[in-house]
């Protein structure tokens, strides 16, 4: 053995070089891609901000995923908004408790009510989503939220209504 018998063998000088060229271009790529799936979130957050009034954003918007976006929509329950918005891909929480009923843990550590973790929505943004997808985002939530105040509203007449009578 070579190198005082702690391996054996002459370093492979142009493999080392290659691997660390691989690094650097990987290293880049991946700044370039974080750039890219940060501003498409910022993009849909302002979208929805702008047709949807009083959205809470939920954690630091600094301290997390970039291709993360979770908010709360007050008096929109989350799972009737998913239900009805078919072309994109939400949810109400994450992936790991997805099957769980009760209001999200970090959410309720956040300082959220319930009735506001119920109201949340996570979206997921990757290196495939493009302008376009989010420009479809934020119509079709903006549309189906609006509908979903509306039905509220109706009912709520209803139930007045109902209570004068």
């Amino acid at each position: 053995g070579q190198e005082k018998n702690i391996r054996p063998g002459t370093l492979p000088v142009p493999l080392i070089v290659g691997f660390g060229e691989t690094v650097k271009l990987a290293y880049q790529h991946d700044m370039e891609e974080i750039h890219y799936i940060k501003n498409l979130r910022d993009q849909l957050l302002i979208g929805l901000q702008s047709n949807i009034p009083n959205i809470i954003i939920n954690g630091d918007m600094d301290s997390r995923l970039d291709g993360n976006l979770n908010i709360s929509i007050p008096n929109i329950n989350g799972e009737a908004l998913i239900m009805r918005l078919g072309k994109i891909s939400v949810s109400t929480g994450s992936a790991c408790t997805s099957s769980i009923i009760a209001p999200s843990h970090v959410l309720k550590a956040l300082g959220l009510s319930d009735e506001l973790a119920y109201s949340t929505i996570r979206f997921g943004i990757g290196r495939f989503n493009t302008n376009k997808d989010i420009e479809t985002a934020i119509e079709l939530v903006s549309t189906v939220v609006q509908k979903l105040k509306n039905n509220r509203k109706t009912q709520q007449k209803e139930n007045n209504h109902e209570l004068i009578h």
